[in-house]
């Protein structure tokens, strides 16, 4: 994408900053009315940005990294497999934390949409989902986006036990 004609501007009082980055366009407001002063904070948000602690190898959103692992998983996978992890992702996952960027996706925020999926759902449908996030996450974390899960979820436990078969006599006495 070809660069914006300017990095700093102003609208009304307060100077705002809009620049592309590896094709990535990054807005927002410096929070000065000095010009030499939004030039210096242009700077250090500029350095910020390449050297990865926010943008494009900092810390992306979940659906941009579920996007990616569908990317990526397309040919590898089973078309099943896939086509339900699109499911669960748009369906279940994405309206609800796609937009979060990954370090705030914690233990509460998990167990909070655990909790509203399960109002719903069953809780073997609810391992599903969870697997689905970590998938998310262990593709976040093979690409260096972060280091570790940062929530402490455990799987549900369903019970396996068989149906009692009633006999034709207890049926009809």
């Amino acid at each position: 994408m070809a660069r914006l004609p300017q990095d700093i501007y102003k609208r009304g009082n307060i100077y705002y900053y809009r620049f592309m980055h590896e094709d990535k366009e990054y807005r927002n407001s410096l929070k000065t009315d000095d010009l030499e002063t939004a030039k210096i904070l242009l700077a250090a948000k500029k350095k910020e940005i390449m050297l990865g602690k926010v943008g494009v190898k900092g810390i992306p959103t979940f659906s941009e990294v579920a996007q990616k692992w569908i990317d990526d998983t397309n040919n590898t996978f089973s078309e099943d497999h896939t086509r339900t992890g699109k499911i669960f992702f748009n369906k279940h996952l994405n309206p609800v934390i796609g937009d979060y960027s990954l370090d705030r996706i914690d233990t509460e925020v998990v167990t909070k949409l655990i909790n509203d999926f399960l109002k719903t759902h069953k809780k073997g449908t609810a391992n599903a989902l969870m697997k689905y996030l970590n998938i998310v996450f262990s593709h976040a974390i093979s690409l260096d986006y972060i280091n570790d899960k940062p929530y402490k979820v455990k799987r549900f436990k369903v019970d396996q036990r068989s149906l009692m078969v009633l006999e034709p006599e207890q049926l009809f006495p």
